[in-house]
């Protein structure tokens, strides 16, 4: 069923272009670093659009929210949703300088019980880390500090307070001032997707396949943080 903004949009036929509310919602980091970026795009290029755009580390069911579009990180369990691939990203383990120097730096994942583990929990519901491949090493965790969002966690890492795991990412800035260095890089687990998820009646929304569009574009060759550029888009 279409809303009113929609629904007006409709009656101006194959022509109409973006204009009433888009409402979206994604990941508090991501959304803030590439997500933001094409929706000022896109106000720029269409006067007459609105935007309401949500961050937040919580999944939101599309259908009891009123949500357009959802970005999501990790693999998908809406199978009645559609979606498109945007990126690959990567979970990693992080910790300061500071905190290595005075515990030492975990040369095996199951050395990762001799250290202060900090959980952010959107990322890790269970209470285990797994890395490698399938069948490979997992350890459970008893976290000293569980937090609600991954710049919490960072933070506390930056801060010395334990070793943290987050996507790519969302460490990037830290990493690259050397206020924390990664471990067990070769131990990582595999890529998760990003996509870009919608419910079937948004499919011909102009305001959705114009956001669609652009993010596209501009996350054709999306980086993660760690230099391996590569477009992963496919059709919708």
């Amino acid at each position: 069923m279409l809303d009113l903004d929609e629904a007006a949009l409709a009656l101006r036929g194959g022509s109409a272009t973006p204009g009433g509310t888009l409402v979206l919602t994604a990941p508090v980091t991501f959304g803030r670093l590439h997500i933001l970026p094409i929706v000022t795009a896109l106000l720029r290029a269409h006067p007459a659009l609105k935007v309401e755009l949500t961050l937040i580390d919580r999944r939101v069911r599309l259908v009891d929210e009123g949500i357009d579009v959802a970005v999501r990180v990790g693999d998908l369990s809406d199978s009645v949703l559609h979606a498109l691939k945007v990126a690959d990203v990567r979970r990693i383990l992080v910790a300061s300088p500071a905190y290595l120097a005075a515990h030492g730096t975990p040369d095996s994942v199951t050395a990762l019980h001799d250290h202060a583990l900090i959980a952010f929990t959107e990322l890790d519901r269970g209470q285990e880390w797994r890395f490698g491949q399938a069948g490979k090493p997992a350890i459970r965790i008893e976290p000293r500090l569980s937090v609600n969002t991954a710049d919490a966690a960072i933070a506390a890492a930056v801060d010395g307070a334990g070793i943290a795991r987050v996507f790519s990412y969302q460490a990037t800035a830290a990493i690259a001032s050397g206020r924390l260095v990664t471990l067990l890089d070769s131990a990582a687990p595999p890529a998760v997707p990003v996509h870009l998820v919608y419910q079937a009646n948004r499919r011909a929304s102009v305001n959705v396949r114009a956001f669609i569009d652009t993010a596209r574009t501009r996350l054709a060759h999306f980086d993660d943080g760690f230099g391996e550029q590569r477009p992963v888009l496919a059709a919708p």
